[in-house]
């Protein structure tokens, strides 16, 4: 599921996500909305289906329980942080191709570890050591990312050929 490269719209469509708040369990965006929101997975998946790219929208447990976007939401509420990054993992290997993390350029999936929180962070590389990400409190933003400043990359997908 590595799709073409439209690189000269990346930072713009990035741009555009800029500012929605976060809604739990939500992976769309209803433009004309005023409910308009997405939770951390639901980001990657809304901004990269919104750039052509067919994204996995569910994935089995070893369970073999589905986890979709109508219950991933329990599975987050009662797992623990080890639990919800293995889940997280599990999904960021069902699309793109893995890179190396020191590798990344605008527009790759990336898991980001920040040592203050307790748990990993998927967002999308925005290119010099800033990545977007959809968080609780502020919904989606630009943040710093990087080994200097204790939040390194540790998992990366190319999307784009």
């Amino acid at each position: 599921m590595v799709g073409k490269d439209p690189r000269g719209n990346l930072a713009r469509e990035l741009d555009k996500y800029r500012g929605i708040p976060f809604l739990r369990g939500s992976n769309s965006v209803n433009w004309s909305s005023e409910k308009k929101g997405l939770d951390c997975i639901g980001f990657i998946y809304a901004y990269y289906t919104g750039l052509g790219i067919k994204m996995p929208s569910e994935f089995k447990l070893d369970s073999g329980e589905i986890v979709n976007s109508k219950t991933y939401i329990k599975l987050f509420t009662i797992c623990g942080k080890g639990d919800r990054d293995f889940y997280v993992f599990k999904y960021y290997d069902l699309f793109g191709e893995e890179i190396d993390p020191s590798k990344c350029i605008i527009g790759d999936a990336v898991l980001i570890k920040n040592n203050e929180q307790p748990h990993l962070i998927p967002a999308i590389y925005g290119g010099n050591q800033i990545s977007f990400a959809c968080f609780v409190n502020t919904g989606v933003q630009a943040f710093a990312c990087g080994k200097d400043i204790n939040m390194p990359i540790i998992k990366a997908r190319k999307v784009f050929k």
